[in-house]
């Protein structure tokens, strides 16, 4: 079966390449003209709120609980006092910054707010009140007008409170830029993308990179590509995997006897530049191919039903040892048919994709 080539009006390269899929059917980004996935940015603050400059009263306690895998930050502003808590940085004209942070509040007869602000009682650039008692995320955004230096400010500017003030914050970030990325370097909790799963015989294709300082120099770490799991995906036995280690690019199970069976390649390429893995399983033969090519075969039929997917669950299954992150895009899932997947077809599909897997630096509005 050859590759179907549609013009669906995307933009992918200066070529003029169209847009390659596998079924007739299959339409790519419906309604979307363009598309970009944004790669991060540097956090210019601290994540660690007990380490912020704090004034006038209060406490900051971290608590045993996180929120969407990072850590939670109690604030209590006791009555009749003010609370502030910051960390200054510098800017230049006409440049952007964006803050952002996860809040909820919890009890009291006042708000806190985000600000960014020359000084506790200087110049007021921009502020949002914090007034959800959900879990909530607040936005600044601000071109600046002058060179200086400013306060990325969490504030409860009144001493009238007749109530204690109680806050949850977490992730905070600050970014020069003029919007919000997801990925920003110790912001996000690492990649952790589970989703159900329900193929006996599949096809599981991405292409992906792993970020700088993700690979751990012990050999014993493993550095999961993709992962399909028995049960509720955190038991250490019924797994099923693709792995990378500092050497090693690995196709391994974990029955759910408690045998294993696996087979292995010395790496011969870059897993911190992007590469396009294809995963075939037929229920007796399971492959892996990279940038197209053949590289691991493992006879093997598994002896549990996979419930759930893992991409970019990079390390193992305990949160004790995932000890990295990656960049994944072009992320296809479906049923393994042999009349479509075959050697010929998965290396034309990379040479067709090839010119534009890699996910654009800047976003395409």
């Amino acid at each position: 079966m050859g590759l179907v080539k549609t013009d669906y009006g995307l933009v992918h390269n200066t070529d003029g390449s169209l847009c390659v899929t596998v079924r007739p059917d299959d339409i790519p980004f419906e309604g979307v003209k363009s598309f970009a996935v944004e790669e991060g940015t540097t956090n210019l603050v601290n994540p660690d709120l007990t380490t912020w400059t704090m004034s006038h009263g209060g406490t900051i306690t971290m608590l045993p609980e996180t929120y969407m895998g990072m850590p939670v930050y109690e604030f209590r502003c006791p009555v009749g006092t003010m609370m502030s808590v910051y960390q200054t940085f510098t800017h230049l004209i006409n440049e952007n910054f964006t803050g952002t942070i996860y809040y909820k509040k919890i009890s009291g007869d006042r708000s806190f707010a985000l600000y960014f602000r020359q000084a506790i009682f200087g110049t007021q650039y921009k502020n949002i009140a914090l007034t959800n008692t959900e879990w909530t995320r607040a936005e600044l955004n601000y071109q600046f007008t002058t060179d200086d230096t400013c306060m990325f400010l969490i504030y409860q500017p009144v001493a009238t409170n007749t109530q204690e003030i109680i806050y949850h914050f977490a992730m905070p970030q600050l970014e020069k830029k003029p919007f919000a990325t997801s990925f920003v370097d110790g912001t996000r909790a690492d990649g952790r993308f589970i989703i159900p799963f329900n193929y006996d015989k599949f096809v599981i294709m991405a292409t992906a990179k792993m970020t700088p300082g993700s690979l751990s120099t012990s050999s014993s770490l493993y550095k999961r590509i993709f992962g399909l799991y028995g049960g509720d995906g955190t038991s250490p036995t019924a797994r099923f995997e693709v792995l990378n280690n500092p050497t090693l690019l690995s196709n391994y199970v974990h029955f759910a006897n408690g045998t294993t069976q696996g087979v292995y390649f010395t790496r011969d390429f870059s897993i911190t530049e992007y590469v396009n893995y294809i995963w075939t399983y037929d229920g007796f033969v399971s492959k892996v191919y990279i940038n197209g090519i053949l590289k691991l075969t493992m006879n093997v039929t598994i002896d549990f039903t996979p419930s759930k997917l893992f991409i970019g669950y990079l390390g193992y299954y305990s949160e004790n040892y995932y000890l990295g992150n990656g960049l994944y895009s072009n992320i296809y899932i479906g049923n393994y048919d042999a009349n479509i997947w075959t050697d010929a077809f998965i290396q034309e599909l990379y040479n067709a994709k090839k010119p534009f897997s890699v996910p654009a630096k800047l976003p395409i509005i």
